[in-house]
């Protein structure tokens, strides 16, 4: 079972953001796919897609 996406509020925003986090290398190398970026990244225990961490714009 996948770790569910998370929405956060994002202070510096108005619209709060997605947070992307599993708990598996495997979905997150899928949802870095999807995203349209290149390998992974570990956050913590959990895998984060795209191989480097880029905040929100």
């Amino acid at each position: 079972m996948g770790f569910p996406q998370s929405t956060i509020e994002n202070t510096h925003h108005s619209s709060p953001k997605n947070i992307y986090a599993y708990p598996s290398k495997s979905k997150a190398e899928e949802e870095a796919k999807k995203l349209g970026c290149l390998g992974v990244h570990k956050m913590g225990q959990l895998w984060m897609p795209c191989a480097t961490h880029r905040p929100n714009q």
